[in-house]
């Protein structure tokens, strides 16, 4: 097993962050992680292990984000990856928590 990469599982899990202004949320990473086939090879970037600390990792985002696109409409989701890629070699992957930055606000996150 390769050290300098997660390899996500089933078991083992992996959470990206997304925000609709410009995307994931690359800038602040846990760790690289790596999916192997016969056919495909992808990397990418580790928000978090494990839902608890993507969820608040993403409210700190949230709080420090200042940006001239932020606006009410903005929304910030967590996406789970479990190491499963489709006949294309994209990831196959479950939204499992969103917000917006209305709610943020209405519900006194930032």
């Amino acid at each position: 097993m390769n050290k300098e990469y997660i390899i996500p599982s089933k078991e083992d899990p992996i959470f990206r962050a997304y925000c609709s202004d410009f995307g994931f949320i690359e800038h602040d990473f846990y760790k690289r992680w790596e999916v192997k086939t016969d056919e495909h090879w992808v990397v990418g970037s580790t928000f978090a292990i494990n839902l608890t600390d993507a969820i608040v990792r993403l409210h700190e985002f949230i709080k420090s984000y200042k940006s001239e696109y932020r606006n009410s409409k903005t929304k910030y989701e967590i996406i789970m990856f479990c190491g499963e890629l489709d006949k294309y070699g994209y990831t196959k992957e479950t939204k499992v928590y969103s917000i917006t930055q209305f709610n943020a606000k209405k519900y006194r996150l930032i």
